[in-house]
């Protein structure tokens, strides 16, 4: 067994001493950073809900300078990017990168998917929201959104199945029936139109889009009375109608206004 003098064992101590003070050091100064950095993130979203959307952009970056491995600053700056913005592009890097790190991040799929929405790729909205569906298969949301997709894209059958799922786990749920509504109504089969969008102003009288809708299927019925009913109600709930639609209900059921 070696036999260490006095010298040799007190370096010894002050190098293991200088180690664990620097370890310390380091750990503070990353813990420092995690605050200036929520600190940062805090004042960006303060900017957000005060309207001042490049002040808030500058924050987030700043927090994501310092914290680069945190999801949630991505995504507050890619909200800011796409929704207050309109900078889809960058929107989706910053969803992105959130995924990179927290994969089963299910709202960055919802915002990234959203954000491809906006910029008409349909086949990448619909892949995020089928990631969102297998991450919170109960959940309705991702149903309604990625029928509303289907619903752009003209897959019309598509769209129905989805909201029928939606309301499967939540019957009370309006948006779901006028969603569903409106899908086939495009198709072209009316009455289970109608009757979707019946149930949508029993669950929410107050929605003007869905008196809309139905005043829509009704004049493809030739039920130009009940189309008006329900048009002059969307006006009375302060929705405006389309003047096209309009003019084409006046000349089809013979009324001057």
């Amino acid at each position: 067994m070696a036999i260490v003098n006095g010298n040799e064992g007190s370096r010894g101590i002050g190098f293991r001493l200088a180690i664990l003070i620097a370890v310390a050091h380091a750990v503070l100064m990353l813990s420092g950073c995690g605050r200036i950095a929520e600190y940062y993130n805090e004042e960006g979203l303060a900017d957000s809900r005060n309207g001042e959307y490049d002040e808030a952009i500058a924050h987030f970056s700043k927090a994501i300078e310092l914290k680069p491995d945190v999801a949630k600053y991505y995504i507050n700056r890619g909200l800011t990017y796409g929704g207050f913005k309109s900078q889809h592009d960058n929107a989706i890097a910053d969803f992105s990168k959130a995924i990179e790190i927290e994969p089963g991040n299910h709202e960055a799929h919802s915002y990234r998917g959203l954000a491809y929405r906006f910029k008409g790729a349909y086949a990448e909205a619909i892949s995020d929201f089928s990631k969102v569906i297998g991450l919170n298969p109960h959940e309705v949301s991702g149903y309604l959104l990625r029928a509303d997709v289907y619903f752009r894209n003209s897959e019309h059958d598509l769209a129905v199945d989805d909201c029928s799922k939606a309301i499967a786990l939540n019957p009370e749920n309006h948006y779901a029936y006028f969603h569903r509504g409106n899908a086939h109504k495009a198709k072209g089969s009316y009455d289970e139109a109608i009757s979707d969008y019946d149930k949508a102003i029993e669950l929410n009288r107050g929605r003007g889009e869905s008196y809309v809708g139905r005043g829509y299927a009704r004049y493809a019925k030739r039920e130009y009375d009940k189309a008006w009913d329900d048009v002059d109600m969307a006006a009375s709930l302060g929705h405006q109608v389309d003047p096209e639609f309009l003019k084409n209900l006046r000349e089809a059921s013979g009324r001057k206004e």
